[in-house]
């Protein structure tokens, strides 16, 4: 009777809690929340995080501003409120460089889900606590920690692989598509167009790509009144690519120079397609050194055996009958 008593004195928290969970997530669920901003819906480890996440943020929120580090949200913590404004020589110059570092990935991958460093850190702790939690109960449930160690681990480089597979994505989209904007780039600025207007429509001709919402970005900071050249350096320093930084330098020298621009993007054109057509052959070059291993560790042992396998047996045949 004891046994089962403290059972249900110990179950009491967990449904008082699980139930606590299951209604902020369909209050969630119900607002929309699941959706991003440009109408696609979030992935499955991402639905469940977000409800919750903007308490982990709030608290490396609170962190960050208690260190001099302002981020997106400016609240910080009750325990905070009543501290002064950190001086510029007291921040922690390693936390500072983790969060400009957090932060170039992020707007490297698109800033997925309007994510901000503190917000990312939130999901990183996020992922640690949740299959943290689900690899308590498998190994309590199995008798064994190592699948409580995986899942840990599984939770720690989860976020990470995520964020480096969605900037590969989307660097690759990029090159992909920047030979064909500078084609439409060097049309526009040759039939007369200016610089600017011109980047506005390669950002209506290619809708909802990475390259169209950088160009619309540095179109809307041309706009408000920030330089060419730096509008031109700031994209570069976003996407983190070679090829584009190759293209801005390229543009900002010759708007200093008075060269013409469509000169310029025509250059420029067709040496980021020649890039791209030497990457392709490299890769291509590459593929016989990869296939290797495969063929010796699992294709040629089974294909030896399919062929000998006959062999040996009349090998062995022709023995017992001697």
């Amino acid at each position: 009777m004891k046994p089962i008593l403290i059972s249900l004195i110990a179950a009491i928290p967990i449904i008082i809690v699980a139930w606590v969970l299951a209604d902020t997530y369909i209050r969630f669920v119900r607002s929309g929340g699941e959706h991003t901003a440009s109408g696609e819906r979030m992935p499955l480890l991402f639905r469940f995080a977000m409800p919750y996440l903007k308490g982990f943020s709030r608290i490396f929120a609170g962190f960050l501003h208690a260190r001099g580090i302002a981020g997106k949200h400016q609240a910080v913590l009750p325990w905070e409120s009543s501290k002064q404004e950190t001086p510029q020589d007291a921040r922690s110059p390693i936390l500072h460089w983790l969060y400009e570092k957090t932060r170039d990935r992020l707007l490297a991958a698109g800033s997925p889900h309007d994510f901000e460093p503190e917000d990312y850190w939130g999901f990183i702790f996020f992922c640690i606590i949740f299959f943290g939690l689900v690899g308590a109960v498998m190994g309590l449930m199995t008798g064994t920690m190592y699948v409580f160690w995986g899942l840990l681990l599984a939770g720690i480089l989860l976020p990470f692989a995520y964020l480096s597979d969605t900037i590969r994505r989307r660097q690759s989209r990029v090159r992909k598509e920047l030979p064909f904007a500078l084609d439409l780039l060097t049309l526009s600025v040759e039939a007369g167009m200016d610089f600017t207007a011109a980047l506005a429509n390669i950002v209506e001709r290619l809708k909802k790509s990475p390259l169209a919402q950088e160009f619309d970005q540095t179109v809307k900071e041309i706009n408000i009144g920030k330089q060419r050249a730096d509008a031109l350096r700031d994209m570069a320093g976003r996407l983190a690519m070679t090829e584009v930084n190759t293209v801005a330098s390229a543009l900002i020298q010759a708007d200093q120079l008075g060269t013409g621009l469509g000169e310029v993007l025509r250059i420029q054109a067709e040496d980021v397609r020649t890039r791209r057509f030497q990457s392709a052959e490299k890769r291509a070059s590459e593929v016989p050194v990869k296939m290797l291993f495969p063929l010796v560790a699992f294709i040629f042992p089974v294909t030896f055996l399919m062929i000998a396998a006959p062999l040996l047996i009349q090998l062995l045949r022709f023995l017992l009958r001697r």
